[in-house]
């Protein structure tokens, strides 16, 4: 009798871990994804959060509205056309409105909990609420790499403001994004120029919502950004001086290591409610050590702080994830020396 032959789909994944991971770049809203970490060789015990917002947009008076998705636990999103209904004004230090709409989560939380945290995957679902019998409009949706900061000019961390906190304005900081602009606005019809695009009408997104899952761009998804800060260089937390914002180095106002995802709609009706946006995150970070029971989270972390055959298991299988294994020789070296180069000739 002829054994049967192994097929590919047969195959069981080197470990739980990688097939976590996978499904938190390429699932990020499936059950699989929970729990998910960055298979690397961090050696330090780590314990995962999952963060899932909601958001609605709503048309202005011109029937425009849009957002702007960021790979950050503090702020979500933001819309220059203050699309998303019950968001936060953007305020400078100054105390100077410029009712744009920015979403976060609340920082305290987080802060209580992890010491640190790095974005293990993200994903953003976009879904047209609006009656089909009135259903207008077109959608644009694109992704981009992002490195920049939040629109930031003076120093932080208890230093003196520096009189340009004045004058923030939303295309400086869509431009640090690089998303294209219009003075204030998002440069809808530049958006297809980007890398990668999409567009669709209103009445099809109603029928069939698309779900977007930005692709690792860089190393600095593999760094820890800091909790310890909850003010940003804007007043997100009613902060009118820079006395209010906490000593540290800001490392979480920095939104790079994955795509931005950019989403724009035009000739909708009017002041209408007209999609919902879902977003979850999967967070790894370390744990917060407290003499308060009520603030210590413990860790799940494996316990082999340290597995070599483990890891190479992993990048073998990861590096089968279009476009990772082109990013992990390009700059793999960058954030672990020799990486780019083990990857370019093994795998």
């Amino acid at each position: 009798m002829v054994p049967a032959k192994k097929t590919q789909a047969a195959k069981v994944p080197a470990n739980r871990q990688l097939s976590v991971y996978k499904a938190a770049l390429s699932q990020p809203f499936a059950l699989a994804a929970q729990g998910a970490r960055v298979p690397d060789m961090y050696s330090v015990a780590t314990t995962t959060r999952h963060i899932t917002r909601k958001l609605t947009l709503s048309s202005n008076a011109s029937g425009e509205c849009d957002l702007v998705v960021v790979p950050s636990a503090y702020v979500h999103a933001m819309s220059p056309r203050s699309s998303i209904t019950g968001g936060d004004s953007w305020i400078t230090l100054n105390g100077a409105t410029l009712a744009n709409a920015v979403v976060q989560t609340l920082p305290s939380a987080l802060s209580s909990q992890l010491t640190n945290y790095r974005v293990v995957g993200y994903g953003v679902k976009i879904i047209g609420i609006a009656s089909m019998t009135t259903n207008a409009g077109s959608i644009t949706i694109a992704t981009l790499p992002a490195e920049g900061y939040l629109n930031l000019t003076s120093s932080i961390g208890n230093q003196a403001a520096n009189s340009n906190n004045a004058y923030h304005s939303v295309a400086n900081t869509l431009t640090a994004y690089g998303v294209p602009n219009s003075s204030n606005v998002v440069a809808v019809a530049s958006l297809p120029t980007l890398p990668n695009s999409v567009e669709s009408s209103m009445v099809n997104i109603s029928e069939r919502p698309i779900t977007v899952t930005p692709k690792v761009c860089s190393p600095s998804a593999f760094t820890f950004k800091n909790t310890s800060d909850i003010g940003p260089g804007f007043m997100l937390q009613n902060q009118t001086s820079a006395v209010s914002i906490s000593v540290g180095n800001a490392s979480y106002l920095s939104f790079g290591g994955h795509e931005t995802v950019v989403i724009a709609a035009t000739g909708c009706p009017v002041t209408t409610a007209m999609l919902d946006i879902e977003i979850t995150y999967h967070l790894e970070g370390n744990p917060f050590i407290s003499a308060t029971a009520g603030s210590r989270v413990g860790s799940d972390s494996s316990s082999v702080l340290c597995d070599p055959v483990g890891f190479m298991d992993v990048l073998r299988d990861v590096s089968q994830i279009p476009t990772f294994k082109a990013l992990a020789v390009g700059a793999g070296d960058s954030f672990y020396p020799g990486l780019g180069t083990l990857v370019g000739k093994l795998f």
